[in-house]
């Protein structure tokens, strides 16, 4: 929700940085060819990073197909995206999902209604995940299976992405560094950011909870995460989303913290603040009117709220044009202190 821009500097090219590149990818369709045209990418060692952006007028049915292997970490930004790739079941990856998986060859279809579609993915060299493998056994299982060359995925299910993931993919595709910071940096964000997630996958593989969710409470916890993303200017009770979704509180709030790794009213505050974050940046509305905007009916409890997240006063962050770096910088000083 976040994400609210189509271009990102760290993935143009410029004259010190020849590297990134924009194409068109074909797709099929019954009806003909479908061009893909928010395709960027941006190579580096190991990895190659691409950002997809696309926003259909009409339904497509579309047919992807590539003849070498692919061992991509995947995250979908925005609406869900309902796929079917050879060698796994028919799926759905819903907003703000991840998972990493491998084939030997693509061949996969799309389903795409009208609406927006991004995605942030990276795809790396079997050699370079080797060297985790002994620290995360679900690695070790699934470089086992890349090794066969069968089509496999880190996780049996797709996973929630973390707001420290959310963060660094932000860093990502919005830095303003140049050349060789600017490989160091990504090589660096890549690297933090991988581990958070096979720390994230290990963590829910090994999690005697996440077996006593059902499936139908599962699709109702999507549900929910949903309204709040949909509502987050909203007051919130946990009883309030529980009614929407026809399910216990307690389960609720239980249920939420282990499907998505952080407390609901936690990622209520998180989700509000980013968004205020966004608008302080990208509009010129007022204090006032940002506060409301996101659910605060007390101008003093939404900068209270800001600084103990940022370190920095909403008004200070749009005075002095901060930077995320800057927030980041400040977050860790308070941690020392």
């Amino acid at each position: 929700m976040w994400f609210n821009r189509l271009d990102y500097p760290v993935l143009l090219p410029s004259d010190e940085n020849p590297n990134p590149h924009r194409e068109d990818f074909v797709f099929e369709d019954p009806e003909g060819n479908f061009v893909l045209k928010g395709l960027i990418e941006h190579r580096i060692e190991h990895c190659t990073i691409t950002y997809s952006c696309e926003q259909p007028e009409q339904p497509a049915n579309l047919v992807m197909s590539e003849n070498r292997p692919c061992l991509v970490l995947y995250f979908n930004i925005d609406d869900h995206l309902q796929y079917n790739i050879t060698g796994f079941p028919a799926g759905t990856l819903r907003r703000n999902q991840y998972n990493m998986v491998y084939v030997p060859s693509l061949r996969c279809s799309y389903f795409m209604p009208p609406g927006k579609y991004r995605s942030l993915s990276f795809q790396f060299t079997p050699g370079y995940l080797h060297q985790f493998e002994d620290i995360f056994p679900p690695l070790k299982l699934f470089m086992q299976h890349v090794g066969k060359g069968i089509p496999c995925s880190l996780s049996t299910r797709h996973l929630h992405t973390l707001p420290e993931m959310h963060k660094i993919l932000w860093d990502i595709l919005t830095n303003m560094l140049t050349g060789d910071t600017r490989e160091e940096f990504l090589r660096g964000k890549i690297l933090t950011l991988l581990l958070l997630c096979l720390q994230h996958s290990n963590t829910s593989s090994q999690n005697p909870r996440n077996l006593s969710l059902r499936q139908s409470e599962i699709e109702k916890l999507h549900k929910a995460h949903e309204y709040i993303l949909d509502h987050v200017s909203n007051s919130f009770t946990i009883g309030l989303i529980a009614t929407q979704v026809d399910m216990d509180p307690i389960k609720l709030a239980r249920g939420f913290k282990t499907l998505f790794g952080i407390p609901l009213y936690s990622f209520v505050i998180e989700e509000r603040l980013k968004k205020a974050l966004e608008l302080l940046r990208t509009t010129e509305q007022t204090m006032q009117e940002i506060a409301h905007g996101i659910g605060y009916k007390k101008l003093a409890n939404f900068s209270e709220a800001f600084k103990d997240r940022y370190g920095y006063p909403p008004t200070q962050v749009r005075k002095m044009k901060l930077s995320d770096a800057d927030l980041q910088d400040s977050r860790h000083r308070k941690r020392v202190i």
